[in-house]
């Protein structure tokens, strides 16, 4: 994740709390922006016993990372795919998550916020 350029970047965390969704969906993303998930890699860095693996519990190829988790894994692509197709919504995949953030928030909202 590209922590220096989220944790800059103070549109981005104030306008995570006007999204309409429940608490916990927000403290998640909140989470996921401040890199304090508890994904694998994470818990290694914290000397917390992962069974000995730091790779991805979805695909198990690459370290689990935040951006791996929600951006870059090939079975959360899948997901997004999904997603985006039953939203009706044709788009690049992002390549962070800030970047699926904003993505989406345009996608489904607008450049201004406002419901399109």
């Amino acid at each position: 994740m590209q922590d220096q350029d989220i944790m800059e970047n103070k549109d981005f965390f104030s306008s995570i709390w006007k999204i309409k969704a429940l608490p916990s969906v927000l403290i998640m993303i909140w989470r996921a922006a401040h890199n304090r998930l508890p994904t694998r890699s994470n818990l290694c860095k914290r000397d917390i016993n992962v069974l000995g693996n730091f790779l991805c519990s979805l695909c198990g190829y690459v370290e689990e990372s935040v951006d791996h988790l929600f951006v870059t894994c090939y079975v959360s692509i899948r997901i997004w795919k999904f997603c985006y197709n039953w939203l009706g919504i044709q788009s690049v995949m992002a390549n962070s998550l800030e970047s699926l953030y904003l993505q989406l928030g345009f996608s489904v909202y607008g450049k201004e916020g406002s419901k399109a």
